[in-house]
């Protein structure tokens, strides 16, 4: 089993989205460290504003992950 720890700033991202959409999916991606028994969140990135967003799911938009990452 894996303990999972969110860096402090990270939190703040996650707890910023989830305050400016509460009744929606937030999405977004966590980048993550493996350590031995641990999972370390070390960044997130929103979904986008061009994303489709409901209560259950969320669709990202290429585009913008592939800014992000290419």
């Amino acid at each position: 089993m894996y303990s999972f720890y969110l860096e402090m700033d990270v939190f703040s991202k996650l707890c910023s989205a989830t305050k400016d959409n509460p009744t929606i999916e937030n999405g977004g991606l966590l980048f993550a460290k493996f350590k031995p028994k641990k999972l370390i969140v070390t960044d997130v990135i929103n979904a986008g504003p061009l994303s489709k967003r409901n209560k259950y799911e969320i669709m990202m938009m290429y585009k913008i992950l592939c800014k992000a990452f290419c």
